[in-house]
């Protein structure tokens, strides 16, 4: 997981990561403690190394605009 810490951030993430074509869901309270929201990532068999690519690029990019 990537940790956010705060739900409505993990949750715009998750918007900002779907819209640049990376599924990954945002998991928050009940699921997990108060301020531990994060952004759950799951690697599948059938991802090529170029999808695995993209989305390191798009969680790149998400940290330097300051979302991670």
């Amino acid at each position: 997981p990537v940790i956010i810490g705060d739900s409505a951030k993990a949750l715009k993430t998750a918007e900002k990561l779907f819209a640049y074509g990376v599924y990954a869901t945002a998991i928050r309270p009940p699921t997990v403690r108060e301020g531990t929201a994060r952004i759950r990532t799951t690697l599948m068999a059938t991802f090529s190394n170029g999808d695995i690519d993209t989305a390191l690029d798009v969680f790149g990019k998400l940290k330097k605009e300051g979302s991670l």
